[in-house]
């Protein structure tokens, strides 16, 4: 029975030789039915799993940004689920941790020993929220109280739609809501 998920985001180069597991994301709470738009990051501690991965990526050859899922049962046993090979959203989380894959990535391109240089640890465990998915699970469906989404969004150091030096995204969804609902009437 599925306790939560387990998230990997991370990059390879050099046909697999040198991999960066960046971080690892965990959902704060379960949708039957898809992700979570609010987690918690941090780094993937677990030395075991992370050698198996790296061996995994370096057997297929693979040379780009990836994300890898684990189920997490009741137990904390983990179980593979799959890899995508591409930079999914969640990567933005790296990129508030510290660690940009695209850039580690083009920049592991010319020169390979970028890649294992570029880890950072996290110090802090911090949240991540998809704003207005989150806003939608848990504020309209009313699993929690606007008051609590609003301390939820203020606390969490990533957000996938506003940023502090980039808000094109933030109004840009707000425009397609709008016309959205022009279009509906």
């Amino acid at each position: 029975e599925k306790k939560n998920e387990l998230c990997l985001e991370g990059l390879s180069v050099n046909q697999g030789n040198n991999v960066l597991i960046s971080i690892a994301s965990q959902y704060n709470y379960l949708l039957e039915d898809s992700y979570s738009p609010y987690m918690t990051v941090r780094n993937l501690h677990n030395n075991e799993i992370e050698q198996i991965l790296k061996a995994m990526i370096k057997d297929i050859g693979f040379e780009g940004i990836f994300e890898i899922e684990f189920l997490v049962d009741q137990d904390d046993q983990l179980y593979f689920l799959e890899i995508n090979f591409r930079n999914s959203t969640w990567s933005y989380a790296s990129t508030v941790a510290g660690m940009p894959l695209p850039i580690i990535w083009s920049r592991g391109m010319l020169n390979p020993l970028v890649v294992e240089a570029a880890y950072r640890e996290i110090k802090e465990p911090f949240t991540a929220m998809v704003e207005f998915d989150d806003y939608i699970k848990r504020v309209k469906r009313h699993k929690v109280s606007r008051m609590v989404w609003i301390a939820d969004l203020k606390k969490s150091k990533c957000k996938y739609y506003y940023g502090r030096r980039d808000s094109k995204p933030f109004f840009m969804m707000l425009y397609s809501i709008i016309v959205a609902k022009f279009k509906k009437h």
